[in-house]
């Protein structure tokens, strides 16, 4: 089995929060609906940015076209 190993920090709720906008109550809504990935060690709950930017990106709205 593959594994990929990344040099991205792994962060917080409240670091995510400031990075993407999304307020840290939002990114535990997101989390346990399973909507974003996570890494749980021990009793933290850490993100790759990343990660939610890519899901971000997928859930973007294009208006090019609308009037």
């Amino acid at each position: 089995f593959p594994v990929t190993i990344s040099v991205e920090k792994l962060v917080d709720k409240n670091e995510l929060a400031e990075l993407t906008g999304l307020t840290a109550r939002y990114i535990d809504t997101l989390k346990d609906r399973g909507e974003i990935p996570f890494y749980k060690i021990g009793r933290l709950v850490r993100f790759y940015p990343s990660e939610i930017f890519k899901y971000l990106d997928q859930r973007r709205v294009s208006t090019v076209g609308k009037v």
